[in-house]
């Protein structure tokens, strides 16, 4: 079974881009946040989706947006653009959403 990584604010239901990299490479940049003492990435994500998959009923996993701009923002400046695009594309378009999030909260939600 193969997922996929949206960001939602609370007023989505679904995400323009799949975000499937970031969800590959998740140990690496979770490497990359303890090597710059930095939130594990892995810790920001949301389950409620997937949970929903099984039966279970998990309370979606928001945060808020500047804390996560600033999670992705210190990655991409130890991602080299050149050798990883597709990655550091994803995590461009997730900083971009942060910024245009109007409430303030997001989720990072593995979707199935």
């Amino acid at each position: 079974m193969s997922q996929t990584l949206w960001i939602l604010t609370m007023e989505q239901e679904s995400d323009d881009r799949d975000h499937s990299t970031i969800l590959n490479e998740i140990k690496y940049l979770d490497t990359l946040c303890e090597h710059s003492d930095i939130t594990k990435l892995s810790t920001c994500l949301d389950e409620s989706i997937v949970a929903e998959e099984f039966g279970m009923n998990v309370a979606p996993k928001y945060m808020d947006a500047d804390t996560l701009h600033e999670i992705i923002k210190a990655l991409k400046e130890k991602i080299d653009k050149e050798s990883n695009p597709v990655l550091f594309e994803e995590l461009q378009d997730i900083q971009n959403k942060c910024l245009q999030a109007k409430d303030g909260k997001v989720r990072l939600s593995i979707v199935p």
